[in-house]
């Protein structure tokens, strides 16, 4: 009966990650599709390779970005595909086209990859170069690329292929695609941003990968790895952040090498079958080393940790308690008390017993609405060209069709766009699908309160996804996204540009102001890129907001919606990166933040202002080396309780970081501790007595 009751769960949940996600081309104009006039067959017989690169180098060529479309089919490649910068690779069709590697492809039987591991089926890379120049990958042109919906599959005997090499810079991802490793080395060498929906099938492993490009977090979610051989994810310094994935039939799920680091942290991960270990630990010495398990869901894991140094407080003390079991939460790293000092390096655990299996955790991604059910904004007279003035006609689109699809293009508007509670917008490409003000507009520019782009109702269930918005450098009233929807509503892949910028003369310098200020001091500067504000909340994923012009990245207040924030990067602002002003009930992964030199160069990444019950999981806060003095802390609280931090990175490559991770002024405590894996700002917790609190 158990058998038969685990078949039938995994069939189910193999089902939801194998589904097409766009059964028809998105109706976009400007696509580029791969078909037969770049010469491609999609008949798994014919080698594509040659007509698939065309059709990726015809977007680089004719537009530097974009999209290119892939039709249901089975296309046969011989040599690694290169994927631009900015170009995004998107399959439609009743099933999934899939990119296959023939057995035995030459070229694929040994390794020679960057991680001296193997070659690859297709690769992230920078810009298309010039004849005769190498290409390259992971440098600051490395934005905005995504594969969606396109299957992978490795026939035998190539046991160094790798399907992907991800290196990435920022706001990338990969989405809805089921990876048939087989007997090939992995699906992922190196990894960057964010990935959802990903169902790896065998390999060595499923994922390996070092140090992201940037330094940042990586975020993989809702996905499925199955049936690796030596390990599902091995993984070091990379900021690996893991929500409600399944990882099932391997030996260890995560290995972190014996010498190296990681900032590990999962949420409501299910492991199933791990005859070694769930996490070899790795170099647990190190003070930049932290692992943080909440909510971790087994079946038949024969032990929870191997240890591979001898420094760990209390780790002869866990055992496996059962062969169904949830560990409720499991820390390990450096400690940080309630004083503010710096605690053991200790391992912390807390597990209880289950009757039965335990099952997957049911997402909060909400599902997008078929591509049948989307009406072009093209085909109700909006021009999307840069220069009519949209704003009209896109107000009579949103007031009259709940699904709206926005082809490639800018749309200048020049007033806010009020969403309905059950707007969905969608673009597929938020760096060349943009709305856009011009410089100086008078509805945004002269004196008044602020002005939304656009605005969502109050309490609604909208979703707003893969498109830009740039207020231009001399528009101070403007406001990005104003959000008051609720709970249910979902923002993702959205850029808040910061354009072509006249001058660096721009990013003005303010006066000091009082912290627990309802709303910061504006003058000279625009108002928040996202400004989720009076009982609003949802869920937000994948978020690049780099606008120098605007006060704040990310401000929540006035608000104690339940809410979550995946993966959202937060730099260059005047100053803070991001705010919680009177907010409470949030939980933030893998949240990130960067202050340039001078853009940010006197922000405070994180505030938090009179709030309450927030939760903040890898969590990396970064200075450039191009500033020159140093700032008090990377986190600022006052009067703000039952704050979570769950590994905690703060760094710079230079000495000139922060003097501090964490400064709460209320409770007068100074934490100078960089990289830590716990701490909790709670009123119920006494700290002894601080050291004198540092000045700003």
């Amino acid at each position: 009966m158990r058998i038969s009751l685990l078949s039938v769960l995994l069939f189910a949940t193999s089902s939801v990650w194998a589904q097409s996600l766009y059964t028809a081309p998105p109706p976009d104009p400007l696509a580029v599709t791969a078909d037969r006039s770049f010469g491609v067959q999609g008949d798994g017989v014919a080698d594509d390779t040659v007509g698939l690169q065309a059709a990726i180098d015809r977007v680089a060529e004719t537009a530097d970005q974009g999209i290119v479309l892939l039709p249901q089919g089975r296309y046969r490649i011989s040599a690694t595909l290169h994927l631009w910068s900015g170009i995004r690779l998107i399959g439609y069709g009743r099933q999934r086209p899939v990119l296959v590697l023939a057995p035995h492809t030459p070229g694929y039987q040994t390794g020679h990859g960057f991680l001296g591991t193997g070659q690859y089926i297709l690769q992230f890379a920078s810009r298309k170069p010039a004849a005769g120049q190498e290409i390259v990958d992971a440098n600051e042109f490395t934005f905005y690329s995504g594969v969606s919906n396109v299957d992978f599959e490795i026939g035998d005997g190539n046991p160094a292929a790798i399907c992907i090499r991800f290196h990435v810079a920022q706001h990338s991802f990969l989405s809805h695609i089921h990876f048939a490793v087989g007997q090939g080395r992995a699906a992922l060498e190196d990894v960057g941003n964010q990935a959802d929906m990903l169902d790896i099938d065998g390999g060595d492993f499923g994922i390996i990968s070092v140090r992201t490009s940037p330094a940042w977090q990586f975020l993989l979610m809702d996905s499925h790895l199955s049936g690796q051989r030596i390990a599902a994810i091995q993984t070091q310094e990379v900021g690996m952040t893991l929500v409600r994935d399944v990882i099932e039939h391997t030996p260890i799920a995560v290995k972190i090498p014996s010498d190296m680091p990681e900032q590990l942290y999962g949420r409501d991960l299910l492991l199933r079958d791990i005859s070694h270990a769930a996490v070899v630990l790795g170099d647990t010495t190190s003070q930049h080393h932290q692992i943080t398990l909440d909510h971790l869901l087994c079946s038949h894991v024969v032990r929870l940790f191997q240890a591979t140094h001898d420094n760990i407080v209390g780790f002869s003390a866990i055992r496996v308690p059962a062969p169904y079991f949830v560990e409720d939460r499991a820390t390990l790293g450096q400690e940080i008390e309630p004083s503010g000092r710096e605690g053991a390096i200790a391992l912390r655990h807390h597990e209880h017993i289950l009757p039965s299996e335990p099952r997957p955790v049911v997402g909060d991604i909400p599902t997008l609405p078929p591509v049948s059910e989307w009406v072009s904004v093209r085909s109700l007279g909006v021009s999307g060209d840069g220069g009519t003035d949209d704003t009209a006609a896109l107000q009579h689109a949103i007031d009259f069709h709940r699904v709206l699809y926005f082809p490639m293009g800018f749309y200048r508007v020049r007033g806010t766009l009020h969403l309905k509670s059950d707007t969905v917008l969608i673009g597929l490409t938020p760096s060349a699908t943009l709305l856009v003000l011009n410089d100086g507009d008078p509805n945004f520019a002269a004196p008044g309160d602020p002005v939304p782009v656009v605005e969502s109702s109050k309490g609604g269930h909208e979703i707003l996804t893969g498109i830009g918005i740039f207020t231009g450098d001399m528009n101070p009233r403007a406001a990005g996204l104003v959000w008051r929807a609720g709970q249910s509503s979902f923002v993702q892949d959205v850029n808040f540009s910061a354009g072509l910028r006249a001058s660096l003369r721009l990013a003005p310098k303010y006066p000091p102001r009082d912290p627990r200020a309802r709303r910061s001091d504006t003058r000279g500067s625009q108002y928040p890129s996202l400004w989720v504000r009076e009982g609003g909340g949802g869920v937000f994923r994948d978020i690049w907001t780099a606008d120098m012009t605007a006060v704040v990245g990310l401000r929540v207040e006035d608000t104690q919606t339940a809410s979550v924030a995946y993966q959202i990067s937060c730099e260059h602002h005047t100053h803070n990166e991001v705010q919680f002003n009177h907010a409470s009930n949030w939980n933030v992964y893998a949240l990130q933040t960067e202050e340039e030199m001078p853009n940010g160069a006197e922000a405070t990444p994180l505030e938090l202002i009179d709030s309450t019950n927030l939760t903040f999981a890898n969590l990396f806060d970064y200075r450039v080396s191009r500033n020159v003095v140093p700032h008090l802390a990377a986190v600022e609280a006052t009067s703000s309780d039952k704050i979570r931090f769950a590994n905690m990175h703060t760094f710079s490559m230079t000495r000139l970081a922060f003097d501090n991770s964490i400064v709460d002024r209320t409770r007068n405590v100074a934490v100078r501790t960089h990289d830590f894996a716990a701490l909790l700002l709670d009123d119920t917790v006494k700290p002894r007595p601080p050291s004198p609190m540092p000045k700003a």
